[in-house]
């Protein structure tokens, strides 16, 4: 039997083919006992240096408290930072063949 797919697995296989469509670099972030709380679920580096965080939502997802904090955390030393599908994965990276 088949293993099915959450909301928010299609989501992530759907911004990994964004990434690799458009020559960023990424890997996936393992929270376990011992990781950074709220630690995003993806680090993605696109072809302009930026550095992203991404934390993968459905549209029914809620960030938890430690999510919350990271983000903080993150954008106040300038860091970008993503929470959501695919749709804001393209909002905000805006990277195109051109970049």
């Amino acid at each position: 039997m088949a293993k099915k797919i959450t909301a928010e697995t299609a989501e992530k296989q759907a911004i990994k083919h964004y990434l690799q469509i458009y020559g960023c670099f990424y890997y996936y972030n393992l929270a376990g006992v011992c990781s950074f709380k709220g630690i995003p679920d993806l680090t993605a580096i696109d072809r302009r240096g930026q550095v992203w965080q991404i934390e993968v939502k459905s549209e029914k997802g809620k960030q938890s408290e430690n999510q919350k904090k990271f983000q903080e955390e993150w954008e106040a030393r300038g860091g970008k930072y993503i929470c959501g599908g695919l749709n804001e994965v393209i909002n905000k990276m805006k990277i195109n063949y051109e970049t």
